[in-house]
């Protein structure tokens, strides 16, 4: 997904130099936000899960100490920074994409 974003945001820089938008580019890139903004949704929802679990994980820790809680607590945490961190990357790029298609609605008119 990272080299999808990066790859469409230059091919997206490279038109904006060139002033080379039509009204096709325009409808293309509208589906490329709404495909993007599906993604980041998916992984705020998967985020948003992931983090009741490790919750849930950690609570039964306090409770009852098991090194086997302890483990699984960590490798939640883990996995919990790498959603978050690709969910920053997403948020970030998606705002970028949405920024440059006010700059080509301005372009084109």
């Amino acid at each position: 997904m990272k080299d999808l974003i990066k790859s469409y945001q230059k091919q997206v820089d490279d038109k904006l130099k060139n002033k080379s938008f039509t009204k096709q580019d325009i409808e293309d890139f509208k589906v490329m936000i709404n495909y993007f903004q599906h993604e980041r949704l998916i992984h705020l929802l998967v985020t948003i899960t992931v983090i009741f679990v490790t919750c849930f994980f950690f609570y039964l820790l306090t409770i009852k100490s098991s090194i086997i809680l302890f483990i699984l607590v960590i490798i939640l945490l883990i996995m919990l920074g790498f959603y978050l961190y690709h969910y920053y990357f997403l948020e970030n790029n998606i705002q970028e994409l949405e920024e440059k298609y006010l700059q080509i609605k301005k372009a084109l008119k």
